[in-house]
């Protein structure tokens, strides 16, 4: 049976979703991590490197987590857009099959999500990958009003398990990746020998040796520029890096995680790494609480020697097999009871929540795990 690789965040790790149709067809090695950016899947083709090139299929999706860390986090915009842009010319490497989806960025709440997606478009269009944009489609077949993030966090399991199987089915149509011939000269390093403490740690979906990164204790890293770091910490805690001057602050929580590193180092000559309760500096995706533990628990961190961008584009255009998606206009009726019981929920939970006080506390308990369910 041929193999899929998928990249992505958590959109690519529902249980019931893209995975389990794909594995219709296909033996799958799913690289997803909730929360991530386009960097977290550049991480992984870098440290998992014989897992893509065994595999007969990439499949990668990541518009959704840069547009939720650009928003949540403030993360600036051209670092956001440079990684974005970085992970697509690595993965054009690769003499694969190389699918990429642009999931749905139908919200009010946030701006920029068609800029966004138009970078990740932009590196399809350049570098002749397949494509299928639910986004678009979402948009031109009038569904779109169906799907905003106040009434849906995620695609539909049923559409995507759909869609896994779509892909499955239809394998043959999609075209094999124009190696770049340009040789990348980044310089993508993962360093994961951080200390000579460590803990593994694992679970249902993940199993990775973590490094016991402890306050006043620093780790030298030389000639390299931090990119991001993988982290698995045992509560809330911090890890600083110093860089002459300048120090960054950045959360670890309890979760296996990646985050960006969004603070620019001048000088890359030299730089430490050490364990901290001080205030973040910069933001980490899912960490709104105060750090209680000055020990970090670090998988790894990711580094390159520059951020360039070669020139080379495909000789060949995108495949947009958007067309495949069809199927979801059969969804159409659904998404219309779907969306609108899940309005009429909000509303009576919010009214339990507000007045749960005047209730007694089972009937109250009970109401609302059974608008919940």
């Amino acid at each position: 049976m041929k193999k899929a690789l998928i990249l992505g965040g958590s959109n690519s790790l529902k249980k019931n979703g893209i995975s389990l149709g794909l594995s219709k067809h296909l033996d799958i090695q799913n690289l997803a991590l909730g929360a991530s950016t386009s960097l977290q899947n550049l991480y992984e083709i870098i440290r998992n490197k014989d897992a893509v090139l065994s595999s007969d299929l990439i499949i990668t999706e990541s518009n959704v987590n840069d547009f939720h860390n650009f928003n949540e986090l403030g993360y600036d915009y051209n670092v956001l857009e440079n990684n974005i842009k970085l992970f697509y010319q690595q993965l054009s490497m690769f003499n694969k099959k190389i699918l990429v989806l642009i999931l749905p960025l139908q919200t009010k709440r946030f701006h920029n999500s068609e800029k966004i997606n138009e970078i990740h478009r932009g590196c399809i269009s350049r570098y002749g990958f397949n494509l299928i944009d639910m986004d678009r489609f979402y948009i031109q077949s009038n569904i779109s009003e169906f799907y905003y993030f106040e009434n849906l966090d995620h695609p539909l399991d049923c559409i995507m398990r759909k869609l896994g199987e779509v892909i499955g089915e239809n394998l043959s149509l999609l075209e094999v990746n124009e190696t770049n011939k340009f040789n990348s000269q980044n310089g993508f390093q993962v360093i994961s020998n951080l200390s000579n403490k460590k803990i593994k740690k694992e679970n249902s979906r993940f199993r990775e040796v973590t490094n016991i990164i402890e306050e006043n204790v620093s780790i030298n890293i030389n000639n390299i520029i931090p990119l991001g770091v993988h982290s698995w910490s045992n509560t809330r805690s911090n890890y600083k890096m110093v860089n002459g001057d300048i120090e960054m602050v950045k959360a670890t929580n309890s979760e296996c995680q990646f985050h960006e590193v969004q603070q620019v180092f001048g000088d890359v000559s030299s730089w430490k790494l050490t364990g901290t309760c001080e205030v973040e500096t910069e933001k980490s995706i899912r960490c709104s609480n105060k750090a209680i533990d000055g020990r970090a628990n670090i998988i790894s961190v990711f580094t390159c020697e520059n951020r360039n961008i070669l020139e080379f584009c495909s000789v060949k255009p995108e495949n947009d097999m958007t067309y495949l998606l069809k199927f979801i206009s059969e969804y159409k009726t659904f998404f219309e009871h779907y969306t609108s019981s899940k309005r009429f929920m909000s509303k009576w939970l919010r009214i339990i929540y507000k007045y749960r006080k005047f209730l007694p506390y089972e009937q109250a308990r009970f109401l609302y795990s059974c608008l919940k369910k």
